[in-house]
């Protein structure tokens, strides 16, 4: 999801005549909506804990079919037992964590991630610069 913001709704459902269906990216686009969905869900119902989770590179035939021969530049890989552990372990905190968990975060590895970066250095960024591409 760190590849792009989120798009036109028209490309990010492929559904643009003027671009071409892009595997990696609609993938990308789907992580980066879910992260946005979270947050705004948090937002408007906090009684409720919604996250999104990242399983870290993990090695699946998603991530051989996109990747192939440049899978080699995101060793050391997962697991599929690895990349489930932490989004196994998200679900089944109770009561939030004990109130450890933050609502609308991103979490990796069992913590909260930065969500949104931009820029050369990829320093973070706010929500409204991300999605309207300000």
């Amino acid at each position: 999801m760190y590849l792009t913001k989120f798009p036109s709704w028209d490309i990010a459902t492929s559904t643009s005549p003027d671009h071409s269906y892009d595997g990696v990216m609609a993938y990308s686009y789907a992580k980066r909506g879910q992260v946005i969905l979270a947050e705004e869900c948090a937002k408007l119902h906090p009684e409720i804990q919604w996250m999104s989770a990242h399983p870290g590179w993990t090695l699946t035939s998603a991530v051989e079919d996109a990747f192939g021969d440049e899978m080699k530049y995101l060793e050391p890989m997962r697991n599929p037992w690895e990349g489930a552990e932490g989004l196994t372990w998200l679900m089944g905190e109770k009561n939030g964590g004990g109130g450890k968990l933050v609502n609308g975060a991103l979490y990796l590895d069992r913590e909260t991630q930065v969500k949104h970066m931009a820029g050369p250095f990829f320093s973070e960024v706010s929500l409204r610069r991300i999605v309207r591409g300000k």
